[in-house]
């Protein structure tokens, strides 16, 4: 809005929820790993096409969670990082 990402949330039922956003708010939401809201993850999931594509959600995606270990940290990244596929 004007130039500014925004977020806008009201309260709905003693429960704050999304109502309007710019498409980079919505998607920092929807990485956010402090607030799980699942309500708003399937929302976000059945309705992304309004504001972005298909293709786009998933570069986001990866380049938000694709991450390589800081020095150290390896031992703790390994114990954590996923097995998607295997050959």
């Amino acid at each position: 809005e004007n130039g500014k990402d925004v977020l806008v949330m009201e309260m709905v039922n003693r429960k704050l929820q999304v109502v309007a956003g710019t498409a980079e708010k919505l998607f920092i939401k929807l990485a956010d790993e402090a607030s799980q809201d699942l309500d708003y993850v399937d929302t976000y999931l059945m309705n992304h096409t309004c504001f972005t594509n298909s293709a786009e959600l998933l570069e986001n995606l990866i380049a938000r969670f694709h991450l390589e270990p800081l020095e150290g940290e390896t031992e703790y990244f390994n114990r954590w990082q996923r097995c998607i596929q295997l050959k």
